[in-house]
């Protein structure tokens, strides 16, 4: 089943938007929503009555309205964060029934002309479509080791599967999907910059950074474009198009386990030889790249267990604990993320610790409160025993004060005392801002950082200030995209 979308729009018309089940939001009659269905290709409409409160609370949550531009979000996204009883009926109320609407198993839909990917395919799928075609069970494994292991670029490279098995997954498949639009690299050469066109024309933002050749990590992208408004981030600023399909979140990092390959031989000696046989291997993976993982729970999930098979399984092998997950705080992802039982690490964009501050800079945070969410990261460190990175991006006068850092030192008390707990459970992850165009603040000053950084070191709490990495190729999330001018067309 296709996930239904709710459209915000400045406008009334539907003209060349998806055939799906669309809701429109419409500015110049702010108290009604459009419930529009197909009928055998023909819309059409019903209006349902919505209060002022939910239009507010839209607004709040995310919908954005720009004279030149319309935005796009998923039912999963709105459905756990508004209680309407006008629109109860159209929506999910708990996340179960979010799996329902959105399994991250869907078949994608992209233009005709385009194969479907490999990569959307579960191993179990996988496995049932080469039943379908007459072949033995030992095909699946091959191929899944061909995919992730080798990372092949065509199926003709899979020189163990036979002639006619290949000819039929390429009539149905494709093994690369991606098309880069812009590639970039830093001046010091350790961080690289991808945006990556989809199939349907979507774009999203691959990162790869270095680190002296000790650590290789990718930074990925799980949404085209965000719904979560954080005023200072240049994702947020575009607006929200679409959740990612776990393949294609997957595909994202094939794709820098394929540029290290590739890079291997090109490697200055001095680089290559610092980093032994495992310079061509990526080390980490983190979802800090465009959109919100939690609201695209399914899809986010699915991706990390693939990444983290075993490779004597035939997987890609990335250990669970180098791959982190980080939210803007959906309280209700990170309770569900809680019972998966994995030992991915989480991370909590924080930004301030107070809640007048965060609603500003994070606007989730009059849904979910910091009262909320440090409970559910509480509930999470005591059932997964994992320990948890507060995310703070410094921003010069606003979030880098004496008193916000002091605000900071009591939240991390009360959400996990270490010294009652006997335990540090929290860590405070600080960088220095990446100014956007759309947001005024700018990164904070060395002394104002190194005063911030006092209060916490004088309270004991673990803390790390991270070095702004890619400055010079827009590396931070969204500001490709933003500054890029190509046109959204496959």
């Amino acid at each position: 089943m296709q996930s239904p979308r709710i459209l915000a729009s400045d406008h009334a018309s539907l003209a060349g938007h998806p055939p799906d089940h669309l809701i429109t939001f419409n500015k110049a009659t702010p108290v009604n929503l459009t419930i529009c269905h197909d009928t055998e290709q023909q819309r059409q409409p019903t209006d349902i009555l919505c209060s002022p409160a939910l239009r507010s609370e839209c607004c709040d949550l995310g919908f954005k309205y720009t004279p030149d531009s319309q935005h796009f979000m998923e039912i999963d996204r709105l459905c756990c964060q508004i209680d309407e009883p006008s629109f109860r009926a159209q929506k999910a109320n708990t996340m179960d029934e979010m799996d329902q609407l959105h399994p991250a198993t869907d078949t994608i839909q992209g233009p005709p002309s385009v194969l479907t990917s490999l990569y959307d395919l579960t191993r179990d799928q996988l496995a049932k479509q080469l039943g379908e075609w007459g072949e033995p069970a030992f095909r699946t494994n091959q191929i899944w080791r061909w995919m992730y292991e080798s990372l092949v670029t065509d199926v003709d490279e899979m020189t163990d599967v036979s002639k006619s098995l290949r000819t039929k997954l390429k009539q149905h498949y494709t093994l690369s999907r991606l098309k880069p639009v812009i590639a970039q690299r830093s001046t010091d050469g350790w961080t690289r910059k991808w945006l990556l066109r989809l199939a349907d024309g979507s774009e999203v933002e691959t990162v790869l950074m270095e680190y002296e050749g000790v650590r290789r990590t990718a930074c990925i992208s799980s949404q085209a474009g965000c719904a979560m408004d954080c005023s200072f981030c240049a994702t947020g600023q575009m607006g929200f198009l679409r959740n990612l399909r776990a393949g294609e979140i997957i595909e994202q990092v094939i794709w820098v386990a394929r540029a290290l390959a590739e890079d291997k031989s090109a490697l200055p000696q001095s680089r290559a030889g610092h980093a032994g046989e495992e310079a061509d291997r990526l080390s980490n993976v983190v979802f800090m790249g465009m959109g919100e993982p939690f609201a695209n729970y399914n899809n986010t999930l699915e991706a990390a267990r693939r990444l983290i098979e075993p490779s004597d399984k035939g997987g890609f092998g990335l250990g669970a604990r180098k791959l982190t997950i980080s939210t803007v705080g959906l309280v209700p992802g990170i309770r569900k993320f809680s019972a998966e039982g994995l030992q991915v690490n989480l991370a909590v964009s924080l930004h301030a610790a107070t809640d007048e501050l965060r609603s500003q800079l994070v606007p989730i945070n009059r849904r979910y409160p910091l009262r909320e969410l440090t409970k559910a990261v509480h509930d999470y460190i005591a059932r997964s025993n994992r320990r948890v990175s507060f995310e703070w991006a410094l921003i010069d006068g606003v979030n880098d004060t004496p008193e916000q850092a002091q605000a900071l030192v009591q939240l991390v008390r009360e959400t996990f005392d270490p010294v009652a707990e006997k335990r540090h459970m929290l860590h405070v992850n600080m960088i220095p801002l990446n100014p956007t165009h759309g947001y005024k603040g700018r990164s904070s000053q060395r002394t104002r950082i190194q005063r911030f950084c006092a209060i916490l070191d004088a309270a004991g709490i673990p803390n790390t200030l991270r070095v702004r990495r890619g400055i010079d190729i827009n590396a931070g999330c969204g500001q490709l995209k933003a500054d890029s001018q190509t046109p959204s067309q496959p």
